[in-house]
């Protein structure tokens, strides 16, 4: 895999962010490539040289999920930045020691990824991440749902794909309250009940009521939102869903949620 990102002769060779990692892979037997979701630069390619040597300080800082200050260098000859340091603000520890939080903060950073960091939508995606994870971190285990429902409707709105769930995207009908709908199979819109299809993925009327009133309010509100199990199962498997379409590929992080 090649590490690069485009460099700008305006751009300073050093320079330092806030950022998360998403992703870590070998580079050669000692290095360590590092994806960093940057609050001010979107997704940054990076290594961190002599990551696995040793006991370094930046073979641990460089995990998946730090949060923390990052100081780096760019090589414009070589086409590479190197991380020279982090100031760690959190590894995020409950995360990392449950399996279940674990893999839905993978399943986000694969999201990222594979929608090229939302389109570039750095300066809203880093706080929305960074929100996801700290709620994740510290919430209640059996609260891990809301925090994947807030966070997923809410990335699907950086994307610019989200769907009024209460208008028919067939015909038009607005639902009442007390009436439930139906998101199509290929995950393009919601229906109402005269327009759906035999397959089509219901949600009742306190999966729309949940979605009407948590998407204004801000995420640590909004994630204290609580839902019935069906409803929290229904949402959880239509965004998934819907998810899986807007990036038109499969996410392997799928799989273990």
């Amino acid at each position: 895999m090649k590490l690069s990102i485009p460099y700008d002769k305006s751009m300073s060779r050093t320079f330092q962010t806030d950022a998360i990692v998403l992703r870590t892979f070998r580079v050669g037997d000692i290095h360590k490539g590092v994806t960093f979701l940057s609050s001010d630069s979107g997704l940054v390619d990076a290594v961190a040289y002599g990551a696995y040597k040793g006991k370094g300080k930046l073979g641990g800082s460089t995990d998946p999920f730090t949060w923390g200050h990052f100081y780096c260098y760019r090589d414009p000859v070589r086409g590479r930045t190197k991380i020279n340091d982090i100031e760690s603000y959190s590894i995020f520890e409950a995360i990392r020691g449950d399996l279940s939080r674990f893999y839905i903060a993978c399943y986000w950073a694969e999201l990222i990824l594979a929608s090229f960091g939302a389109g570039g939508e750095s300066s809203l995606l880093f706080p929305l991440l960074l929100e996801a994870l700290t709620r994740l971190d510290t919430m209640q285990s059996e609260d891990r749902w809301h925090v994947f429902i807030q966070f997923g409707w809410r990335f699907l709105g950086l994307l610019g794909v989200r769907s009024e769930v209460e208008e028919c995207a067939s015909c038009g009908h607005v639902a009442t309250e007390g009436e439930g709908v139906f998101l199509d199979t290929l995950a393009r819109g919601f229906l109402c009940g005269h327009c759906k299809g035999a397959s089509d993925l219901p949600l009742g009327p306190g999966g729309v009521r949940y979605l009407r009133f948590t998407e204004a309010l801000p995420f640590e509100k909004a994630v204290k939102v609580h839902t019935d199990l069906q409803t929290e199962r229904q949402l959880t498997k239509i965004l998934r869903r819907v998810l899986g379409e807007a990036l038109d590929q499969p996410l392997k992080t799928a799989e273990l949620l």
